[in-house]
């Protein structure tokens, strides 16, 4: 009988997870947002997180179909890669995800309702969201899989963040299709030809810059959620305006 848990992230999903970061940013849908949820206090066991956590991005997913119907929008696709995690039974997921810009503000009202709605209810330090710098997002993807198979740590240069994440049960880490290897087939896109295009593109390019010298926009407004802090990371003590991303 086959397993329905797993006690750390397999090589190929990592992989899979840091190659979908770059091609996301290739497609212009780059992972712009980080958010921790505390699936710990819900009202079911510890084995329904995964589930819990699936409900949340499908709400994520129809607000982005919505979103597009009400304003007229080009389709926009539910860009993301996550995993959960479970040191010290604290059951948790780091989600990196794209939100389209402009909508930043509806994401954030809407958020703690899909948390509700799916988990049962939400605690005051259940949700910490910080802005993700595309220079740096990278480090950040190593971050979320830290947890990966120790056999592996020092293939995927996680050496200075790589730690047990205690034992998951469900799908412990993955992507969205829309950046997945399939996807990323379909397109041709090759990450060590094209992980750096998005430089070249005016979404990322500060007015008045050489776009052979590329300089993209730095964080947006980091610490949306000051007041709440991802549940496996000690409260910081950097300056103010020093988001979670540029410490990766």
């Amino acid at each position: 009988m086959r397993k329905n848990y797993t006690d750390h992230i397999r090589r190929q999903t990592s992989e899979n997870i840091c190659h979908a970061v770059d091609f996301a940013k290739w497609l212009g849908v780059p992972l712009n947002k980080f958010v921790v949820l505390n699936l710990t206090h819900t009202d079911c066991e510890v084995v329904g997180a995964a589930e819990i956590f699936k409900k949340v991005r499908h709400k994520y997913r129809d607000w982005l179909i919505n979103l597009r119907r009400r304003n007229g929008l080009k389709e926009v696709p539910a860009a993301y890669i996550y995993s959960l995690e479970c040191p010290d039974e604290m059951t948790h997921a780091n989600w990196m995800l794209h939100v389209p810009r402009g909508h930043e503000e509806e994401f954030l009202r809407k958020l703690p309702q899909w948390v509700m709605r799916s988990k049962g209810n939400v605690g005051s330090y259940d949700i910490w969201i910080d802005e993700v710098d595309p220079n740096t997002d990278k480090r950040l993807a190593k971050y979320v899989i830290k947890g990966t198979d120790p056999a592996y740590v020092k293939y995927l240069h996680l050496e200075d963040l790589a730690a047990p994440q205690g034992r998951i049960y469900g799908r412990r880490a993955s992507c969205s299709m829309s950046i997945g290897r399939a996807a990323r087939a379909a397109s041709g896109f090759i990450p060590k030809r094209d992980r750096n295009v998005w430089k070249t593109r005016p979404e990322f390019i500060r007015p008045g810059a050489s776009t052979t010298n590329a300089a993209p926009f730095p964080a947006m407004r980091p610490g949306l959620f000051p007041q709440r802090r991802p549940v496996d990371v000690p409260p910081r003590s950097a300056p103010a305006g020093f988001g979670l991303a540029d410490q990766y």
